[in-house]
């Protein structure tokens, strides 16, 4: 996984030197969300203040851990950085797409066979638990959303 210095580094190798818009995006209260977009290709964003980076490497670590289990995909992580003007960031594959029912249905039979999965290579005992704490939820609202930038 990627750790950029910056935002401007992320978007320079992400899009090839392009300067893609940044939208918001609904969807979360706890993370600022954002669509990239250039040249035909997407990328999502969250983004958080700097103090809250540690946020985002559990959720890599989170996101690790599942996608080990074999049993949902889950986004490609494409990197993770801080930036005076974002924050802590996170970027990840963008999902397109609205899910009907048999998504839904899939889904819950995924999340099942998931917490059924041996998970002794990453969590003690393999049962229960994860190896680190992680985070449930925020304290605080996060920010104003910003305007799309083009």
């Amino acid at each position: 996984m990627k750790r950029f210095d910056s935002f401007s580094e992320a978007v320079q190798e992400l899009f090839d030197g392009l300067a893609p818009s940044v939208c918001p995006v609904s969807g979360g209260d706890i993370n600022r969300a954002y669509r990239l977009t250039a040249a035909g290709k997407s990328v999502f964003m969250k983004a958080n203040r700097k103090e809250n980076a540690p946020f985002f490497d559990a959720e890599v670590s989170g996101l690790e851990a599942i996608e080990r289990t074999g049993t949902i995909r889950v986004p490609e992580v494409l990197g993770l950085g801080t930036d005076e003007r974002y924050g802590a960031f996170l970027l990840l594959e963008w999902a397109e797409g609205r899910p009907g029912k048999a998504f839904y249905e899939h889904f819950g039979h995924s999340l099942a066979a998931m917490h059924l999965t041996d998970a002794s290579a990453f969590v003690h005992g393999g049962l229960f638990g994860f190896d680190a704490d992680n985070y449930i939820g925020a304290g605080e609202h996060p920010g104003e959303q910003l305007d799309c930038v083009f």
